[in-house]
């Protein structure tokens, strides 16, 4: 259990390395969407990624309507069939994570000002569905 828990922090930790190295490159451009659009590119553009031993980035896709940066995971040492991981606990570890990061870091402020949306969805090494969720950002008043 405490090996799983380690997994999936490190996992969380991924996600929001990236998310951040994210914001940076969408606050260079004046049009979200089109920031976005050329972020996602650029990341589409290196191939895959292993973020970790357990973890592939494969691609990144612009969602226009709400504006929402969509990743796409790889967890490649999970098989859904013999799963010993609760992906539920998995998915709520992660989604409180990020949100917290997303919410709070000065990084991803420019998230927050346009309501940029981001997305994880995440499936096994054979290709099956995990889980996604969606992270809003907080609203600035």
């Amino acid at each position: 259990m405490e090996k799983s828990k380690k997994k999936w922090q490190t996992v969380i930790g991924i996600a929001l390395g990236i998310g951040i190295v994210t914001a940076i490159q969408v606050t260079r451009s004046s049009n979200p969407y089109n920031r976005l659009i050329s972020t996602s590119k650029e990341i589409n553009e290196k191939g895959v990624i292993m973020v970790d031993r357990d973890t592939r980035l494969d691609s990144t896709s612009v969602i226009k309507d709400p504006l929402t940066l969509v990743y796409y995971y790889t967890i490649v040492t999970v098989d859904k069939d013999s799963i010993t991981i609760d992906t539920n606990k998995a998915e709520k570890a992660l989604s409180k994570q990020t949100q917290e990061n997303v919410d709070a870091s000065p990084e991803m402020e420019d998230f927050r000002k346009h309501s940029i949306f981001l997305k994880y969805t995440y499936k096994d090494k054979k290709g099956k569905y995990l889980f996604d969720f969606t992270i809003k950002p907080k609203k600035i008043e």
